[in-house]
């Protein structure tokens, strides 16, 4: 059982790691040669590209070789659902990949989707013991500050996406391509905290 789970965990960190040095691959490879023949803004955007695809590919080689977390072994998540939102990043990401590929470099979009998916397979990773299933009863209180928590992150990450929008139908990719990384993750945190707020309210809490 133990070797099965030893195998599940290892498979997923190759996979996930190997996905996420591609994802930061990529944009080193497009960026690199506007670095020393680009001038003022696009020098800019190419680095600040190349930086995002440098930290992508460290944190690849983290995923691939780290083997402790907090003094403990890592292990995969139990959270289903966390699984599900890394395919729906990992889709959304590949998309905004191709969609930057498809414009004349250096675009900074080329970047981000590194440390997008970095984070997101990231999660997919915990110290063993950390998930016992101890689940605590929510006071009413605590329910209207996770609402609150909830509804402010979706709104905020809502408004980030449509600056983003309004700063790349302004011609200004530069502005946007720093403003969706941001808008995203807030979304996607939005996303995350409703699951498990839901699965805390579902969940009967166990007796002391």
């Amino acid at each position: 059982m133990a070797g099965g789970a030893l195998r599940h965990t290892g498979l997923i960190k190759t996979l996930g790691g190997a996905l996420v040095i591609a994802a930061g691959i990529v944009p080193i490879l497009v960026n690199f040669p506007h670095v020393s023949s680009g001038a003022g803004e696009d020098r800019t955007m190419a680095w600040t590209a190349l930086g995002c695809g440098a930290a992508g590919v460290l944190m690849g080689l983290w995923i691939l070789l780290a083997r402790r977390a907090a003094g403990k072994p890592l292990v995969v998540t139990q959270r289903q659902w966390r699984y599900g939102a890394a395919l729906v990043m990992t889709l959304l990401c590949t998309g905004l990949l191709v969609a930057a590929l498809n414009t004349p470099p250096p675009q900074v979009l080329t970047g981000v989707p590194a440390l997008l998916v970095a984070s997101t397979v990231l999660q997919l990773f915990v110290p063993e013991g950390s998930e016992q299933d101890n689940v605590v009863a929510l006071s009413d209180a605590q329910r209207r500050t996770w609402r609150r928590a909830i509804a402010l992150m979706a709104a905020f990450g809502f408004l980030a996406l449509c600056g983003a929008v309004a700063l790349a139908l302004s011609g200004n990719v530069f502005g946007a391509g720093f403003v969706l990384p941001f808008a995203l993750l807030l979304l996607v945190f939005a996303v995350l905290m409703k699951r498990e707020f839901s699965r805390r309210q579902n969940r009967t809490p166990q007796r002391g």
